[in-house]
């Protein structure tokens, strides 16, 4: 009776003693596990404030790029604006080398014959079908006739501007070559430089189609003949012979 008592209260014993070790293996295991949860939770906190950095320097280079857009934008804008002036300073320069009689007198002055005046004649002589010369041709006249000044007067006849129109010229000229219809034409009309130029070179254009010679043409527009000064001075402007301008 008594070894078996003593052997329940061994087996009863090492139970315990089992029952205490899975426990504690249990209660370890639940540790560790809580362990690695917690560390875990630790990580993906890390990581969701990584990402939410990340997310807010890439919203930064995102404004940065549209800024460097804009800007990049602006400098191709001002690149061209600035290669536009170029090319209409290039322009000028060119026009100015090529006409620089009819833009500055033998004293220096500047003449009332400007830029865009040139620019308009060159763009009508094209329209008109006209040589090479035209212009320079118009522009010779203007010096000749008044030496540049817009608001000059013949004391002796009607001529005047520029070009020296006789006022039936201009009429005609305006109202007739210009298409701007009868009795559109105003007397001071042949004051207005570039108003001026155009009569003349619409006028050019008339007796080219009507005379067969430079010869004939300039002296139809000058109305004299034996003016050989007249004429002497439109070859020193325009560097050629009157026979070999192309109009």
């Amino acid at each position: 009776m008594l070894g078996l008592n003593v052997i329940i209260a061994v087996v009863s014993v090492l139970g315990l003693l089992v029952f205490a070790s899975l426990y504690m293996g249990e209660h370890v295991r639940a540790k560790s596990l809580r362990n690695t949860v917690e560390a875990q939770k630790s990580t993906i906190t890390e990581q969701t404030l990584t990402l939410a950095n990340l997310e807010t320097e890439m919203n930064k280079l995102s404004e940065v790029a549209v800024t460097l857009d804009e800007q990049n934008t602006d400098l191709v804008a001002t690149l061209k604006a600035e290669e536009t002036e170029l090319e209409e300073l290039k322009e000028r320069k060119e026009l100015y080398d090529k006409y620089e009689y009819a833009l500055v007198r033998s004293d220096g002055s500047r003449t009332d014959i400007d830029y865009e005046d040139i620019k308009s004649l060159e763009e009508l002589a094209k329209e008109k079908g006209l040589g090479e010369d035209a212009v320079s041709v118009v522009l010779a006249i203007a010096r000749n006739e008044s030496e540049g000044f817009a608001n000059v007067k013949n004391d002796s006849s009607s001529a005047a501007g520029l070009c020296g129109l006789l006022s039936s010229t201009a009429k005609f000229s305006y109202e007739n070559l210009m298409d701007n219809g009868r009795g559109s034409y105003k007397s001071d009309y042949v004051y207005d430089s570039l108003t001026n130029l155009e009569m003349a070179m619409e006028y050019i254009a008339y007796l080219k189609d009507n005379t067969s010679s430079n010869r004939e043409l300039l002296v139809a527009y000058r109305g004299d003949s034996s003016d050989e000064h007249w004429f002497t001075k439109i070859q020193r402007y325009t560097g050629k012979s009157i026979d070999a301008l192309d109009l």
